[in-house]
This record gives C-alpha cells, sequence and structure tokens, in this order.
C-alpha cells in the first residue's frame, strides 16, 4: 500500500511497490526551482531524496517528475530492505523502446546504469539485442505491420489472461466473428502503404476449421512478406492445413510447448503430450520457419524439469526460441488462487536458458516485461542468425509508421451468478482508434504545432445487479404469519421476490470522439472531447399483480436512457522561466440527457417519484419518458396570501 501527494503518479508508483509486496510507504514531494525534495518513508523509516529537474515542455516535465518518484520509490525500498530489483526502477514493458530514445541522446547504457539503477547484467543484455536488431531496425513513416486476431483455442491455459474462448464453446460466435473480421481486414488493407510483415495470433488459429481459416488468409491475400501464423497448440495441427497456409504465403509458424514436461502439461490446461509436440514440429518443419515458446516458472516444475524442456528444444533445431518468465494475469484461472508467485529456481531457470541458447548459436533479438513477472524477469526472444522476426522487432520497438495511426479492441465474455442460465453470460466489445496528425509528411513544416491526435472508440460495458438470486423466488420469514407448533411459536414464511429468469446485464453503449492537441513548445494544451451514451435494459424493481405473481415485486430489464456532451479543456503557460512559471487553465462541460422508455408490454410505470421535500410533504424530482434526468418536479407558488403565512400555489383554489 502506497500513500503520495503525488495522485498522477499513484498507479506508477504502486507498480514499484509491487517489488516488494511487504512493504508500506509513504512518499511526499514538492517541486520548486527546478528541483524535486521529496521524503519517502518504508513501513515507518524515512527517507530523503533531491533530484533536479530540466524540461522543455509540458509533456518532458511531467515524463521527468514520474521518473524521479518512482527513482525515489524504489532508492528508499531497496535501502531498506537491502535487495536490489535487476531492472532497478524500470516497470516498463519496453526497455528497449527507452535504450533506443536514450541513445540518441548519447549513452544509453550510462543511463540505464546510473540513472535508473539496472544491473549490469541486464543492461548488457539490452545492448546484445540493439545489436542483432541492426538491419532490421528502422523507423518508416509508411510502413505497417498487420495483426489479425482470431480468439480462439482448444483449450484455455490457467496462465493464459488473452481475450479468447475455448473453440467449442464459441462455435456458434465463429461465423459472426470471421465475418466482422474479414470486413476489417479488407478496410484496414486500404491503409497500407508499404507492408513489413503479417502475424495472425490472438489465440490458436488453425483451431478454425479450414474453411473459416481459408477465408482469413483469402482476406489477407497472398503476401511475400513475413508472414506468421500462430499454430501454437499440436492438437490444432494437421497436413492440411499447414499445406493451406504455404499457399498463402505463410513463411512462419510458432509450436509453443511450453514445456516438455507432461504432467505440467496437464496441470496448466493442455490437451496434448510432448511427443504430439515433437511430431507436429516434424511435420511442419518441412514448410516453415518454427518459433518455440518456453516458459520459466510452471506450477510444480523443478529447475531440472525446465533444463529438459531447454535441452530437448535445442535439440530440434528450431529458428527461434522464445523464453517466458512466468507472471499472473489478471482474467486468468492462475490468478484465482494464486496471488504472488514462488521465485524459487526462475532465474536460475532463465540463466541456464541464455547460456545454453547462446553456445548453440541463438542470439537475443527482442525482449519485453509485463507486470506480476516472477523475480522481476523478463520475456526474451532468441534467433538463429539471420531469422530473427521482424514483427516482434517492429511491435516491440513501436516503429511501424511513426505511430501516426493506433488502433486496439477487446471483447470480453463475462459471467454472473446474479442472472439465471438463460442469460448468465455477456459480450462486451469495444474498439478504438488513434490518427497522430501531427506525424504526418504534411504536417512536418509547422513548427507551432507539437501534437494534434484524433480518436474515436466505442464500447459496451455491463451492470449486474446489486443483489444475488434475483432470478430466482426467495423467501422471508415473517413474524405476521407465526403458528404454534410444539409448544413454540414459530416464524412463517413468506415469498419476497417474483422468479426471473430472463433476468439480464444492464449494457451501455458509448461512443465517443476527441482531438488532443499541444502547440507552441507545450504552452498551450488540451482536448476536446464528445460523447453520446445509451444506456438500455436498465434493471429496476417494477410493481406487479398477485396473483397470478406470487410477490408484488420484479426486478426486470425494462428502461432505457441517453446521454450526450462535449467538454473542452484548455491550459496555457503564460510565464515560463527558469524559476517561475504561471499556469492557467479551465475547462466546460455541456451535457444532454432524456429517459428514452420506463416501461413496456409487461411492465409499466407512468413515471418514477424521486427525492423528498418534508416542508411541503412532496417530492422533489419526477422521472418520466422523454424528460431529462434531474428536472424538478413540484408545486409553483404566486406570491403569498395575504395574511402573509401561506403560499399561494398556481392553479389551486384561492
Amino acid at each position: 500500500m502506497i500513500k503520495t501527494n503525488l495522485v498522477e503518479f499513484e498507479n506508477d508508483l504502486k507498480e514499484v511497490l509491487m517489488l516488494y509486496p511487504e512493504a508500506e510507504a509513504t512518499l511526499t514531494a514538492s517541486f520548486f526551482d527546478g528541483k524535486m525534495e521529496s521524503e519517502v518513508v518504508i513501513n515507518g523509516k524515512p527517507f530523503n531524496y533531491s533530484y533536479s529537474l530540466e524540461f522543455n515542455d509540458k509533456l518532458e516535465e511531467k515524463r521527468l517528475k514520474k521518473r524521479c518518484a518512482k527513482l525515489c520509490l524504489y532508492k528508499a525500498l531497496s535501502n531498506y530492505f537491502e535487495r536490489e530489483m535487476p531492472w532497478g526502477a524500470l516497470t516498463g514493458i519496453r526497455p528497449t523502446k527507452l535504450a533506443y530514445m536514450e541513445k540518441e541522446k548519447g549513452d544509453f547504457e550510462k543511463f540505464f546504469k546510473e540513472t535508473m539503477l539496472v544491473s549490469n547484467e541486464k543492461t548488457s543484455l539490452i545492448k546484445d539485442i540493439l545489436d542483432e536488431q541492426v538491419g532490421i531496425y528502422e523507423k518508416n513513416d509508411n510502413s505497417f505491420d498487420l495483426f489479425v486476431s482470431i480468439p480462439f483455442c482448444p483449450s484455455r491455459c490457467t496462465y493464459c489472461s488473452f481475450i479468447s474462448g475455448e473453440i467449442a464453446r464459441c462455435k456458434d460466435l465463429i461465423p459472426k466473428y470471421i465475418d466482422a473480421l474479414v470486413k476489417e481486414i479488407e478496410e484496414s488493407k486500404k491503409l497500407i502503404k508499404e507492408l513489413k510483415s503479417v502475424y495472425i495470433g490472438g489465440g490458436t488459429p488453425v483451431a478454425l476449421e479450414t474453411k473459416d481459416l481459408k477465408r482469413v488468409l483469402d482476406a489477407v491475400g497472398v503476401q511475400t512478406v513475413e508472414y506468421t501464423v500462430e499454430a501454437g497448440r499440436p492438437d490444432a495441427i494437421t497436413k492440411e492445413k499447414l499445406e493451406l497456409l504455404k499457399q498463402y504465403g505463410v513463411s512462419r509458424i510458432c509450436v509453443n510447448p511450453q514445456t516438455f514436461n507432461d504432467k505440467t502439461l496437464a496441470l496448466i490446461g493442455r490437451k496434448h503430450t510432448a511427443n504430439d509436440i515433437i511430431e507436429k514440429y516434424n511435420l511442419a518443419k518441412e514448410y516453415f520457419s518454427i518459433n518455440m515458446d518456453l516458459i520459466a516458472g510452471l506450477p510444480e516444475e523443478t529447475v531440472e524439469d525446465f533444463k529438459n524442456t531447454l535441452d530437448k528444444t535445442i535439440s530440434l533445431r528450431p529458428d527461434n526460441i522464445t523464453v517466458h518468465t512466468l507472471c499472473i494475469k489478471r482474467g486468468s484461472k492462475l490468478a484465482e488462487s494464486v496471488k504472488r508467485l514462488d521465485d524459487s529456481g526462475v532465474k536460475e531457470m532463465t540463466d541456464y536458458a541464455s547460456n545454453e541458447l547462446r553456445k548453440a548459436g541463438y542470439k537475443p533479438y527482442y525482449l519485453y516485461r509485463q507486470k506480476y513477472m516472477t523475480e522481476n524477469l523478463e520475456n526474451t526472444g532468441y534467433a538463429l542468425k539471420g531469422k530473427a522476426c521482424v514483427y516482434n522487432i517492429n511491435i516491440m520497438e513501436e516503429i511501424s509508421n511513426a505511430n501516426r495511426y493506433l488502433v486496439m479492441a477487446s471483447l470480453r465474455r463475462e459471467g454472473s451468478d446474479k442472472f439465471g442460465a438463460n442469460n448468465r453470460w455477456g459480450w462486451f466489445p469495444s474498439v478504438s482508434a488513434g490518427w497522430r496528425i501531427s506525424n504526418e509528411d504534411f504536417m512536418k513544416g509547422i513548427g507551432w504545432i507539437d501534437e494534434l491526435k484524433l480518436r474515436a472508440g466505442y464500447g459496451v460495458t455491463g451492470t449486474e445487479p446489486g443483489s444475488a438470486y434475483q432470478y430466482i423466488s426467495l423467501y422471508n420469514f415473517n413474524n405476521s404469519y407465526m403458528s404454534f407448533v410444539d409448544g413454540k411459536w414459530v416464524n412463517g414464511i413468506i415469498p419476497s421476490n417474483n422468479p426471473n429468469p430472463d433476468l439480464k446485464w444492464e449494457e451501455k453503449h458509448e461512443a465517443n470522439v476527441g482531438l488532443d492537441f499541444s502547440f507552441l513548445d507545450g504552452r498551450l494544451h488540451g482536448a476536446v472531447d464528445g460523447y453520446y451514451r445509451h444506456t438500455r435494459d436498465l434493471l429496476y424493481t417494477y410493481t406487479v399483480p398477485t396473483p397470478p405473481n406470487i410477490s408484488n415485486s420484479m426486478l426486470a430489464n425494462v428502461g432505457s436512457i441517453m446521454n450526450a456532451g462535449v467538454e473542452v479543456e484548455l491550459n496555457g503557460e503564460i510565464i515560463r522561466k527558469q524559476n517561475v512559471r504561471w499556469s492557467i487553465g479551465g475547462n466546460v462541460s455541456f451535457n444532454r440527457n432524456r429517459l428514452i422508455s420506463l416501461s413496456n408490454d409487461l411492465y409499466q410505470l407512468e413515471y418514477l417519484k424521486l427525492g423528498n421535500m418534508n416542508h411541503v410533504q412532496t417530492y422533489s424530482h419526477r422521472l418520466e419518458e422523454g424528460w431529462p434526468v434531474g428536472n424538478f418536479y413540484g408545486y409553483e407558488d404566486v406570491g403569498l396570501r395575504a395574511q402573509g403565512t401561506q403560499w399561494r400555489i398556481k392553479g389551486a383554489e384561492n
């Protein structure tokens, strides 16, 4: 737990604190005269640190303040526990991207070691990776990498948090998903100027039936660039599908054992054996360059188990071997039962992998990190000479199309036992896109514009009832209906609600569009946002007749409501000098809402009475179809009576 006055950096500081979960911390910081002064208290012991801050614009100022706050906390934690972390104060997922940024300024190794307190070992690893990326790493405003998501797998691994489902349970959804995916691929291809690579993943794409897989491949088209498909699981790989992939120009696939220990495979939810992996690998190597993924730290695996897996993988001689470190991901089955992973032996596993892979001719060529990783380690991809994956490098370093176009999509499936079997599960999609206009070629000569980004998004979220078991009949004890049984008074039982097996998620559908801007070296910056929100199937308890119902109330999904508005934020820096800064900012918002419906054929409600005005013994608001939410409703006075002690109400008899 951490307490801090730097509220905007609280989540970043929590990531540092997670490196030392046994700690409680307080961080208080102040900024003046280009300096940061801080006091950090760890489990009651204080530490004080000071940093000088030099920056040119608002964005850089915020970045430096966050970096120094994280450093102060990390230094205090490592001093208190007398234990340093291999990546120091770095918590980001792309340390190589940061290395490239610092390399442009000068010596990234000095920055990593002396400023961010990264170990010599990890700094050397980053240097090796940057060396391997020479000839591949290239910033190109016109280049694109195409990623296609197939979120279906034969079974769900316990450590997996991908937005994916078991294919046997999703068969009815697949045709609609493929229809939508094909349209999205076709529209995306229109944006592409220079295609660098294609990657089909997100689950186990070859788990699709051949006809469905062919539809996706048709949409992508035959390609001559690096083309990867996550074959992934041997229980989904067939000769027919491999030959189909080859026809469309696929050059690279992933066959991911994770481990060659049959006991572990069963434990993590895999429905195949180690021999199945070897059989399908031998089948696929005739067609493709192959990557194999391994995981260090799998449940109940020893160092010897991992060594055996690595040795077996090296003996197969795939072109790429990626060594992952197990991490607890929210949304995974593993996270439901394990809050913190056992660190014992994992670093020994990854050290062994690094040494043996290098001896066998594999070089590290890309790296990324994740939250909640065992021993604060990393995931590293190794490749034989000339076999590095272009897509992995481009995506990890974010160098394709210079970050002009940003797209993110997700599909969540959520369930709740507060609903009956008819509607227990719901699908909640979301998609967002951004266009960094300021990174376009036609903007290069406009010096007064620092950043100009247009963004838009759409998503659906669900709300469940506050109480459980509203979809079945419930009964309560009631002392108004007592019986005298065996010499004792016994409370009676009466129904408290009606069953509603059709109870379902209340859904909020929201679309938004916005513009972020920064001008004149950050002196003027802000944002304009517009949104439209439609909440449907509102949950409300309606009065119903008895009989035929056993109780006079029923929780049901009936109403809908609309919200729309515009929000504008504007900030300006009037004075910017070394010792004096004067900034001013403000925001304004406009909102309109309307209750669209409150009734349907089964449940009728003319309006809702809300609020109270005790002094006149009436309610203060009325919620009515076609009217805004929040309107006052009450008597209209026209002055006082002649005696001066009573109000005169408009329309009432005088």
